[in-house]
Order: C-alpha cells, then structure tokens, then sequence
C-alpha cells in the first residue's frame, strides 16, 4: 500500500490559514487570507468523484486561522481573525 501525493486542481480563490474538513469524502476549504492576506468568507468544496472544487456556502464573517471541526455531518467553525482596514488584525 503505497502512499503518494497527487495533484489537485487549484482552488477556484488562492488562501492561506483556512479551515479544513471532511464530510462523505468532500473536502471542505473555510476562510483563510486571500490576496494581500485581505481574510475571506467564501468556502470551497472539494469531490473527490468529480475531481473538482465547487463553491459553498459564504461564512457571515471573512476570517482567516479559524479552527474547524465536524460532528455528526455538521462543520463547525471557531476562531480566527482578520485584517481590519486599518491593517491590522483582530482575534475573535
């Protein structure tokens, strides 16, 4: 059993520090900093049968570094921060 790593198509939003999880072999990308670490609402969705991202459901608030877990098929999402407009950052 070999265990390799395979190439993904990119994400339709490039980010960094987002939240990750999994639910029925879906792979769900939460948040993060987008370009000029500007923090995001959007979420993307992976399936693996497609082998492509979907857009999902936007966050009611854009963050980056949050924590997510799931429990019984539901995404929870904590934490985080993001860049006010003054450039510096606030922790929820």
């Amino acid at each position: 059993n070999q265990r390799v790593w395979n190439h993904l198509p990119p994400l339709k939003v490039a980010r960094s520090h987002p939240g990750i999880a999994q639910i029925d072999r879906r792979i769900y990308v939460i948040g993060g900093g987008g370009p000029g670490f500007h923090s995001l609402r959007s979420v993307e969705i992976y399936d693996p049968t497609l082998n492509q991202w979907e857009a999902g459901r936007d966050m009611p608030t854009a963050r980056s570094g949050v924590a997510t877990f799931e429990i019984d098929g539901k995404i929870y999402v904590v934490g985080g921060g993001f860049k006010q407009a003054n450039g510096k950052f606030k922790f929820l």
